[in-house]
């Protein structure tokens, strides 16, 4: 699951296998989106019980419709595009490390107005920013986070 805000704040998060139910979307947005938001989001169904649950305001955008009123997906509709492109240089990717590439995605776009030369130095900074304790064959051998 991807959003993106008007701040320009992005979500990425994979968060079940196939179409997200309520559960799904609940789990993974109900501390991430603040009170009194407003949701745009496309036709699906798990949405609407999410949003009456949240109080949220929800505008649904149906497929071939890019905007209703002034409420729009393009913003999130522009960074799939852009996150697709940017995974087809890696020939496809293991659902398995999907989240490390989401996240890993995420961070280029954060930063991608930082000077090339500081990127590797801020890049190690956020990544050892915790403490942790990783091992390779660890990494191999994890399931989904989503499970």
């Amino acid at each position: 699951m991807c959003g993106v805000d008007r701040l320009g704040n992005i979500y990425t998060g994979l968060i079940c296998d196939g179409r997200p139910k309520y559960t799904d979307i609940d789990r993974a947005l109900s501390e991430v989106v603040e009170d009194n938001s407003i949701l745009c989001t496309d036709k699906h169904r798990s949405y609407i019980p999410f949003a009456a649950q949240h109080n949220f305001e929800l505008h649904q955008i149906r497929s071939g419709r890019k905007t209703v009123d002034i409420y729009n997906i393009q913003r999130v509709n522009a960074f799939h595009s852009s996150l697709k492109r940017w995974i087809r240089k890696f020939n496809g990717v293991s659902t398995k490390f999907l989240t490390n590439y989401l996240f890993w995605y995420k961070w280029s776009q954060l930063f991608k107005t930082e000077m090339e030369r500081n990127k590797p130095k801020k890049f190690f900074i956020h990544a050892n920013s915790t403490h942790s304790i990783s091992l390779i064959k660890d990494f191999k051998i994890r399931r989904p986070i989503y499970v």
